[in-house]
């Protein structure tokens, strides 16, 4: 492995490590939306 790729390894964790937290944060607003919802009814 020369360093070329192990860069393009890391920019592809660093990637995939923001993509699941952004979606683990919309995932967890929409629940509450959804809960605050049936609170309110």
């Amino acid at each position: 492995m020369n360093a070329i790729e192990k860069n393009k390894l890391k920019v592809i964790l660093v990637i995939t490590s923001i993509l699941t937290l952004v979606f683990i944060v919309i995932v967890g607003i929409e629940y509450l939306n959804e809960k605050r919802r049936d609170r309110a009814l």
